[in-house]
């Protein structure tokens, strides 16, 4: 027995919402994979997207690129791509539908302000509702792996991008990774894959350089936390450092700080953090067991 994995456990079952409960059960007691998709299925409206605080910060109920990306994030976390059942279908249509003839999705929605939020979701005007290739990166390789070929124009231009970048922000980053096993995936081009193996590899020393894990930085638990272990090699001694400051720092509950504030709304945030504690919980335990037999 763990007992670490006992006190999340029971954590969650006290605490957090049934789909991180799901998705523990799946990733840590070999439940069923549906038992995930039929809670996330609470998430999605009838237009295919999904919304009502799938995405914690926001509690907007109308469907958005960004919860929609969440969703696809949970997909992605039980490896569970199966167009023909009716969550995967629908979400497929809604992103399909939403794409704008540039081939991107905006991060931000004016409806976000209707309900609460943390500030950096408040939109404002259509020129601050993009942020680069969030959610788009990750959109847009999630249809290609499920059979979408139209994305390819789209991702080649956002894959030459990434070629020519020196750094990437912090959140575009693991969508770039999402998008590498995509294309992996899908017979992409082994050279140009290559060529992106080696800049994310480069990108990610660079973002990991802010090594202050107390602020709201990348860390190697964001990447590496059961999920990338093709890009793991560079980073062990990275790895085995957050693990030990992980171990030193979980709360008497068995959860960790959230390091970030709305700055308002702070009934709905109160709520939205114990939802994030939730899923960070499974990430840290995920990251914990990566390479146990060096930590």
């Amino acid at each position: 027995m763990n007992p670490t994995l006992d006190q999340t456990r029971n954590w969650l079952h006290r605490q957090a919402r049934a789909l991180d409960i799901a998705l523990f059960a799946h990733l840590f007691e070999q439940e069923d994979q549906l038992s995930v998709v039929e809670e996330l299925a609470y998430y999605q409206n009838p237009d295919g997207g999904f919304g009502h605080g799938l995405e914690p910060d926001f509690w907007n109920p109308a469907s958005s690129p960004i919860a929609t990306w969440k969703a696809t994030d949970y997909l992605r976390r039980i490896n569970f791509y199966q167009t023909d059942h009716p969550v995967v279908a629908r979400l497929i249509q809604y992103v399909k539908e939403t794409q704008e003839k540039d081939g991107r999705w905006p991060a931000v929605i004016s409806s976000n302000n209707d309900t609460p939020h943390a500030f950096w979701w408040h939109y404002q005007n259509e020129e601050t509702a993009y942020w680069g290739y969030n959610p788009t990166a990750a959109l847009a390789g999630f249809l290609y792996r499920t059979g979408d070929k139209t994305q390819t124009a789209v991702i080649s231009s956002l894959w030459q991008d990434l070629l020519q970048r020196s750094e990437a922000d912090m959140h575009e980053l693991p969508l770039f990774l999402n998008l590498y096993h995509d294309l992996a995936e899908s017979g992409w081009d082994k050279l140009e894959l290559k060529a992106g193996y080696d800049k994310l590899i480069e990108l990610l020393h660079a973002a990991f350089q802010n090594g202050d894990w107390n602020n709201y930085v990348l860390r190697p638990s964001t990447v590496f936390a059961g999920e990338n272990q093709v890009f793991q090699a560079p980073f062990q001694a990275m790895i085995e450092k957050e693990q030990t400051y992980l171990r030193e720092t979980r709360l008497a509950d068995g959860t960790w700080p959230i390091p970030w504030n709305w700055n308002q709304y702070p009934e709905a945030f109160h709520v939205s953090v114990q939802w994030w504690k939730g899923y960070q919980m499974i990430l840290h335990e995920l990251f914990l067991q990566t390479d146990r037999s060096k930590s």
